[in-house]
């Protein structure tokens, strides 16, 4: 796996429907302040990384491992500890699977005016298929294409939102107008201190 498709891998596996559409909601509420709060992903991606990442890369590279789990099996040779860590992944992944499912079928209904369980189901089965099939190596493929869908859908609707919007300062001014809370980092007492303090 290259340096380009394992950084695109990363990215598309960090930011989901979450990011593109819970968390839009969320700060559509709460203002620049949940916008703060996010951006304790980006030093938190790069800490992982430069951490676990670096040794894991090296690890893995002389265990010719693919997957976290051939390097626990290789480091402690124990099938159990394997079977224990795989499902632990399951039952802990599983909320995490049906909000992108949710979130795809959502998007899907909305892009296309079919019904939310005609998405559900053509979203999921596209995705159990290639799974199945491809393996770790489709995954990782189609996460490198996703990642570069969505940056580069970033970039055009950043674009498009500073024209429309006649410049970030007149943004700025037209949310000031609507509530001033909304840029805040607390959002006016709309996000408990306690709570920002845990996300930094």
């Amino acid at each position: 796996m290259g340096g380009f498709v394992l950084a695109m891998t990363i990215v598309a596996t960090y930011v989901g429907a979450s990011s593109f559409i819970g968390g839009p909601g969320i700060a559509y509420n709460l203002g620049l302040g949940w916008v703060l709060l996010a951006c304790i992903q980006v030093p938190t991606a790069f800490f992982t990384l430069g951490i676990l990442g670096k040794k894991l890369s090296i690890i893995s590279r002389k265990l010719n491992a693919i997957t976290i789990f051939d390097v626990l099996k290789a480091r402690y040779n124990n099938s159990f500890l394997n079977v224990l860590s795989s499902i632990m992944l399951i039952v802990f992944f599983i909320s995490a699977i049906v909000a992108q499912f949710i979130g795809g079928a959502r998007l899907f209904e909305a892009v296309t005016g079919l019904s939310y369980f005609t998405g559900l189901i053509i979203f999921s089965s596209v995705v159990i298929i290639y799974t199945t099939f491809g393996g770790f190596r489709a995954v990782t493929l189609t996460d490198a294409i996703q990642a570069v869908v969505m940056f580069t859908a970033t970039i055009v609707l950043f674009v498009v939102i500073l024209k429309h919007g006649d410049g970030m300062q007149n943004i700025m001014m037209k949310i000031k107008d609507i509530d001033p809370n909304l840029l805040r980092p607390d959002s006016g007492g709309n996000i408990a201190k306690p709570f920002i303090m845990s996300f930094w």
